[in-house]
């Protein structure tokens, strides 16, 4: 007996892409058909994309608060005030959210070696938890234009630099000593950062090693020493063109919190005595907006000469131009070292603005 085939008594449809065509419009993927797949009983359709809010006052000048970073918790048992928020910040400055951050390294491997190097090894240990409240921070290095306002206005010591080809209106203000840079920021209404800060502003919550993320800077975003020389090859007009020049404030993109040159072209005074080593400062710089030995400020300070510079330089490689790296000398600037500045307010301080007026 010869068997008959089975008939199908019921056939699955299977539709061409062509019948589909509308759902190309909506499905990434391609039509894949095949036998036994049932056609979907309606059509997908895409996601709706939600552009991001524009912030207040954007594109008018005005500053926008920083985004949002990783917080970290402190030490057990040590509360911390609550963290302000930004504010109001004056045009002229950057927002540094507070809160908890790490302040230097268990090891320094960077390999900067200055002639001030201390002899008990890299001055950047140990690691520890700082808490520093949010704080207002120029985004430019003080000019030499800034400050020949305050010496006209009667306010600042009469300074200037010492090399040719540094005394463009818009480049650092340096050669001056850390009491000029004291007396500019208080004209303005506003302070040095202390050291604490600025780590903060350069490294963020996470202890990154430089305003732009772990790895160490090129001349692509910041000035300082590479294989073509002194400010990345820029030579200075004058005798020893070789050891370059600063070059004007904002000649690199902004890093971290939209703050420029916070590492590269002039190392920075900031308000701390110093201290060979994190250790060796013990409690006056851990805990709660640490301020270092005395407080910081002009006063004397017992047992200690030398006020702290950060921040590397046009005159130094990248292995200098980093966050953590912390240099001294002598608070009268004597021998002159063409250190520059920046200055500091807590958040809702009085400012005086660019103009004259107080924001």
């Amino acid at each position: 007996m010869t068997q008959r085939p089975l008939r199908m008594t019921a056939r699955t449809i299977v539709p061409s892409c062509a019948a589909w065509g509308t759902l190309l419009l909506t499905l990434a993927a391609g039509c894949a058909s095949s036998v036994g797949e049932t056609p979907p009983s309606t059509v997908a359709t895409a996601p709706a994309v939600t552009q991001p809010p524009v912030a207040a006052g954007a594109g008018s000048g005005a500053s926008v608060a920083p985004p949002a970073e990783k917080t970290l918790e402190g030490p057990p048992g040590v509360a911390a005030p609550a963290v302000v928020d930004c504010g109001t910040t004056p045009a002229d400055m950057a927002c540094v959210p507070g809160g908890w951050h790490p302040r230097g390294v268990d090891e320094d491997r960077d390999g900067c070696k200055q002639a001030d190097e201390p002899r008990s090894g890299p001055a950047s240990m140990p690691k520890a938890l700082v808490w520093n409240q949010t704080f207002w921070m120029d985004k430019y290095e003080v000019t030499i234009g800034d400050y020949g306002q305050c010496m006209r206005a009667g306010k600042c010591p009469k300074a200037a630099p010492l090399y040719q080809d540094f005394s463009d209106p818009k480049q650092p203000m340096t050669g001056g000593n850390w009491y000029d840079a004291a007396a500019y920021c208080s004209w303005r209404g506003k302070r040095l950062p202390t050291e604490a800060e600025f780590e903060l502003a350069a490294r963020g919550p996470e202890g990154e090693k430089t305003p732009f993320g772990n790895e160490l800077v090129s001349c692509e975003n910041a000035v300082i020493m590479d294989e073509r020389g002194r400010s990345c090859g820029i030579t200075k007009r004058g005798s020893q063109p070789e050891k370059g020049k600063v070059l004007p404030v904002g000649s690199r993109a902004a890093g971290r919190y939209g703050i420029f040159d916070l590492v590269g072209n002039a190392e920075e005074w900031v308000a701390d005595w110093w201290s060979p080593s994190w250790e060796s400062c013990g409690e006056a710089c851990l805990g709660i907006n640490p301020t270092g030995p005395c407080g910081g400020g002009a006063a004397p300070c017992k047992g200690h000469s030398n006020k702290t510079v950060r921040g590397g330089s046009w005159y130094w490689g990248p292995e200098c131009a980093t966050g953590i790296r912390r240099r001294r000398h002598v608070a009268s600037n004597s021998p002159p070292h063409h250190f520059g500045f920046r200055c500091a307010a807590d958040q809702g301080s009085a400012v005086r603005l660019p103009n004259g007026e107080t924001n």
